[in-house]
């Protein structure tokens, strides 16, 4: 669920050329984007990521003009709470993949267009992972300065999302205020201690939001994202919305609870977070048991991973007293 609603997000706000300009023109070196013509912006369709890595990233695919070639900006928005350290090599194999469908779909073409991959990051901790492909490939400093020449060369543009850093791009005027929004929730959603109150500081942004033509329905998108990942109470967003907004505040949050209930998404809330809670607390058991006894033989995990909540609760408490792992599993 909670994948599910930064995807939605990201595509909803970042797929209208709008706030994707004004994202890739904050993001782009000065010299890059001062060379781009942003009339031709255009976003290209399809997903380049690895399905199974689909819960992690958010991909999106933009054409836009030089004077002289096409260039294709390549988006991957990291969703995990840890940096991926693989990041440079999979961005290489997507662009790779970029390349293929290009060169599929302009038979003949000689020209193939320069990809330029950029990640947004908003985990919980800033990016300390490479960003230069020679960093992932060869750890031998000796090796890599041998054969540096020879190698792929990419340095991926890392953005680390940030309340300081969307706010400040957003007075520089090049973000907009909906896209300001939108990251702020990604980078504060899923970690934040008080929604509410980060919602406040925002009042400003949300009016701006509000006061645009779609501004109901900017609005309602976002009712929905911070219900969907925080499981904040309906009421107090809406308290908070009527007390501090202008005109057309209760009908963006009847419309953005309201397709809520349509979807059937209020009664999966709980669902999910009962799964969440369940896994998180296998994660520890398999924690504790390789803590305890060394690795946990694969028989162990997958019953860990395919018990309810009280079984693997039960399981922990047997840990610290049991003689060995067999014990821990005695008479289940």
């Amino acid at each position: 669920m909670s994948f599910q609603s930064h995807d939605a997000l990201v595509k909803a706000v970042f797929a209208q050329r709008r706030h994707a300009e004004g994202l890739l023109k904050s993001l782009l070196p000065v010299a890059v984007a001062s060379r781009l013509d942003w009339s031709s912006l255009e976003l290209l369709p399809g997903s380049f990521v690895d399905p199974s890595l689909r819960a992690r990233h958010t991909d999106l695919l933009f054409s836009v003009q030089s004077p002289e070639q096409s260039v294709l900006l390549y988006v991957l928005v990291e969703h995990q709470s840890t940096v991926d350290p693989m990041m440079p090599l999979r961005a290489v194999i997507y662009a790779g993949r970029v390349w293929d469908r290009y060169l599929s779909d302009h038979p003949g073409d000689a020209s193939p267009p320069a990809v330029l991959p950029i990640v947004l990051h908003h985990g919980r901790k800033p990016w300390s992972a490479p960003t230069q492909l020679r960093e992932v490939v060869c750890r031998d400093r000796a090796l890599a300065d041998g054969v540096a020449e020879r190698m792929i060369q990419l340095d991926l543009v890392v953005h680390e999302v940030s309340e300081a850093s969307c706010l400040a791009l957003h007075r520089q005027g090049t973000l907009t205020a909906l896209g300001t929004l939108a990251l702020l929730l990604l980078d504060k959603a899923r970690q934040s201690d008080d929604i509410l109150a980060d919602l406040r500081r925002w009042v400003g942004l949300m009016r701006v939001v509000l006061s645009e033509p779609s501004g109901v329905a900017a609005l309602a998108m976002v009712v929905q994202y911070i219900v969907e990942v925080t499981g904040t109470p309906t009421g107090d967003l809406e308290a908070l919305l009527v007390s501090e907004l202008g005109p057309g505040r209760e009908e963006a949050f009847v419309t953005g609870a309201e397709q809520l209930r349509e979807e059937g998404r209020m009664q999966g809330l709980e669902r999910g977070r009962e799964e969440g809670r369940r896994a998180e607390r296998a994660r520890l058991l398999i924690k504790l048991l390789d803590a305890r006894f060394g690795a946990v033989a694969r028989g162990y995990a997958g019953r860990v991973h395919a018990a309810d909540e009280a079984r693997v609760d039960q399981w922990v408490e047997r840990v610290l007293d049991a003689a060995d792992i067999d014990a821990v599993f005695a008479s289940d």
